[in-house]
């Protein structure tokens, strides 16, 4: 499962964190509810979370690929 940093934590605004959580509680939800990630695998599930809606969107839509084969 992945686990959202606190805000806290970073230089981030309400927006940015609120999206973030979003797309997190999505991939948990579809591919990553069972998962137990390493903290390496789980920075860059975060920092992917981050991206704009087209690199986001395109990297949902290949796991989704992958998943569904």
């Amino acid at each position: 499962m992945i686990i959202q940093p606190e805000k806290g934590a970073r230089n981030v605004n309400d927006l940015f964190y609120k999206t973030e959580r979003k797309r997190i509680d999505m991939l948990n939800r579809e591919f990553f509810h069972n998962v137990e990630l390493t903290k390496k695998e789980n920075d860059v599930l975060v920092w992917l979370c981050g991206w704009d809606d087209w690199v986001f969107d395109a990297v949902v839509d290949a796991l989704r690929k992958v998943r569904d084969k």
